[in-house]
């Protein structure tokens, strides 16, 4: 067996990789966690419910959906200064079993949605409905 390669064939390199590319991103984690923190707390709890109401009448559709989607659900609440608030709401209501990230069979990474749906040059993250 070569000495580079592990019982499941996998570079050793590659492995090593990816875990100096964890060590790295957990503190990215944690700082972009806590901005969603102070992102509900800002928005208030009214808002955050009239935000969750929008999410369960936007996954009832059987469709994946983006937060754009929900922000249209909501109709004309101009919502907490913060805009990134909804992130939250998305998060809340996936806790809650609302909701999952839509997720590729093949790479088991989170699904996007390009195009028009495009926010400032960001894919938007697809989200649906989970299963009973």
């Amino acid at each position: 067996m070569n000495s580079g390669m592990d019982l499941f064939g996998m570079c050793v390199e590659v492995a090593r990789s990816q875990a100096a590319v964890a060590r790295i991103m957990d503190p990215v984690r944690e700082v972009r966690q806590a901005a969603i923190d102070r992102a509900e707390v800002g928005a208030g709890s009214a808002w955050m419910e009239r935000a969750l109401a929008a999410i369960r009448r936007v996954a009832a559709g059987g469709v994946p959906f983006t937060t754009n989607d929900v922000w249209r659900a909501m109709g004309d609440d101009t919502g907490p200064r913060e805009r990134r608030a909804i992130g939250a709401a998305m998060q809340k209501a996936a806790r809650l079993g609302m909701i999952r990230a839509r997720v590729c069979d093949r790479c088991g990474h989170q699904e996007t949605r390009d195009g028009p749906e495009r926010n400032h040059g960001r894919p938007m993250a697809l989200w649906e409905a989970c299963r009973p």
